[in-house]
């Protein structure tokens, strides 16, 4: 992940998360919430980026393609290490 996709993770939770709301539910779902929302852009961001680069002429299909299977592979490594961190959350609140 990059620092900017860090920053995105902290200031959505800094903004929607109720500093006297500690509940262990709360936070679980709140993590999970924020997980998902940071993926959608994350994942818009890729497809707005590959496709400018294509249309620029500087990205040939079936390098986006490419390209498109190795971020896919990548997210899958990252989800996998979200989910253990979801799991590891729950085990502490739940």
């Amino acid at each position: 992940m990059s620092s900017f996709e860090l920053q995105q993770v902290d200031g959505l939770w800094e903004d929607q998360t109720d500093p006297s709301e500690t509940s262990s539910s709360h936070i679980v779902t709140e993590s999970q919430r924020k997980l998902i929302e940071l993926y959608k852009d994350c994942s818009h961001n890729f497809i707005d980026h590959t496709d400018n680069l294509i249309n620029n002429g500087e990205l040939s299909i079936t390098d986006a393609i490419e390209s498109t299977q190795i971020h896919i592979r990548s997210n899958q490594e990252e989800i996998k290490k979200f989910i253990k961190i979801e799991q590891w959350l729950a085990s502490l609140y739940g």
